[in-house]
């Protein structure tokens, strides 16, 4: 059975490569760690609503549709009465 150890092993991209200085190549990881965490998505952050805003949305639409399905059940009430 395969440890973590010699999983992440045979998974190293760079173990066919000549040998690098122990050294040479924690660096390179920092490096490679260090700006993969400082990517940052900016464009969730400019269409980000407040949830003030967000739930007087919801309660207009729902208003709406309570209104608009009351108009309409009375609108085909008549129809149906004049059948």
């Amino acid at each position: 059975m395969n440890t973590v150890g010699d999983i992440l092993r045979d998974a190293d991209p760079l173990r066919h490569e000549p040998h690098r200085l122990e050294a040479e190549r924690g660096r390179l990881r920092q490096a490679i760690v260090a700006t993969a965490s400082d990517v940052t998505t900016p464009s969730s952050a400019r269409y980000r609503i407040p949830a003030a805003l967000m739930a007087a949305i919801v309660l207009i639409v729902v208003g709406m549709g309570a209104v608009g399905a009351r108009i309409w059940w009375q609108g085909t009430a008549t129809l149906h009465a004049a059948i």
